[in-house]
């Protein structure tokens, strides 16, 4: 069972009126404003703009791997949610940064890059248009970041903790409910 989450609330009126933040400009052109959280204090919302993509609501979505079964099944689905809106899956993979040693980055990022392409080679029969990133950083930080350059409309992560040789514990799927910029869904996963 997978739980679908709008992250923040969205300030726009039901009835389809002007939004909070919009400007005539805007309106005219098409555009629709996002929300987000990221503006300063008493957490209220600050609208950005970026235009309404024509032929679905969902063009990227970006999913978190990290060779783990719970992370399998979370990319799985956001493959079927690709697929089904004929957009373009984002495969990420973080991994650690620590350490001075050239030959452990190294080493990490070969496994984050071969985490990733199996991921993909496995997920090519749900969904043609697929891209991968192996990226420094902690997961949570790496997934909200390749959804913020890729611009993406949905972020899928397990409802489990993502664990590995490559990361630490946490709660991912918390840190990226809390700071996505775009929707989420959680996929049950276990």
């Amino acid at each position: 069972m997978a739980q679908f989450f709008r992250t923040g609330k969205d300030p726009r009126p039901r009835s389809g009126g002007r939004v909070r933040g919009e400007t005539d400009a805007a309106r005219q052109s098409g555009t629709r404003p996002r929300f987000s959280r990221r503006d300063g204090p008493g957490g209220r919302y600050a609208a950005r703009t970026r235009s309404v993509r024509p032929g679905g609501l969902v063009k990227i979505v970006v999913v978190g791997v990290d060779g783990s079964e719970t992370a399998s099944a979370a990319a799985h689905r956001a493959a079927e949610i690709a697929a089904r809106f004929d957009a373009r899956l984002h495969i990420v993979c973080a991994h650690r940064v620590e350490g001075d040693e050239t030959r452990h980055r190294i080493n990490d990022n070969e496994r984050a890059l071969a985490v990733v392409a199996e991921e993909r080679a496995r997920l090519l029969s749900v969904v043609e248009d697929i891209s991968t990133e192996a990226v420094p950083g902690k997961p949570a930080d790496v997934i909200l970041g390749e959804a913020e350059r890729l611009d993406a409309d949905l972020v899928v992560v397990g409802n489990k903790r993502l664990q590995s040789p490559l990361r630490g514990l946490g709660s991912i799927a918390g840190a990226v409910a809390h700071h996505a910029a775009c929707d989420l869904f959680i996929v049950h996963t276990h």
